[in-house]
């Protein structure tokens, strides 16, 4: 069995897993949910996940027992032996970690390595770009909501230059009519 998951950094000290799969993982192990929910905090020394120790060590980290870093594994699959996890890095900054795990012992080789570190690749750029165009359209909704204010800023001095355009008329004829009377 292979399991995955991937794990993206909140705040800079935070690894959150996002996306796991199979899914039914969530379903075999409820208690999990909690600690998936929570994120795994990175300034701890302990229970911060083999994915955590790749990111802190900026390097993949290829896990053939899982059962020698027990002080460091958090099991999110059942049976899991082995575990392949490899930092997103993007501009010199870590975005996460992309893991693979397997019931296999030592299921994991160098060639598995290259091909996780291509796909980490392609995924920091695929966040990159999703982070780029949610600030985009972050700033062309502030431009709309300027827009809107301005325009109706721009109705309220038309309609108060109307007003002030008809107090000066009154202002100039009412003294106008009242004299002719």
């Amino acid at each position: 069995n292979i399991f995955s998951h991937v794990s993206l950094l909140e705040e800079k000290v935070i690894l959150r897993i996002k996306a796991i799969r199979p899914r039914f993982l969530l379903d075999m192990y409820p208690d999990q949910i909690e600690t998936i929910a929570r994120g795994f905090d990175l300034r701890h020394p302990r229970k911060r996940g083999i994915s955590g120790l790749a990111l802190a060590n900026n390097s993949a980290l290829n896990v053939g027992d899982v059962s020698a870093y027990q002080d460091d594994f958090v099991q999110i699959g059942p049976g899991i032996k082995s575990q392949l996890s490899v930092p997103m890095l993007h501009g010199g900054e870590f975005l996460g970690v992309i893991s693979i795990e397997s019931s296999a012992s030592n299921k994991f080789n160098d060639e598995d390595v290259e091909k996780i570190k291509l796909l980490t690749g392609m995924g920091a750029i695929a966040i990159e770009n999703s982070q780029k165009v949610s600030v985009e359209a972050e700033r062309t909704a502030r431009i709309d909501s300027l827009q809107e204010s301005i325009n109706r800023n721009n109705r309220t001095f038309i309609i108060m230059g109307a007003i002030l355009v008809v107090a000066i008329s009154i202002r100039y004829a009412v003294p106008l009519l009242v004299s002719t009377n």
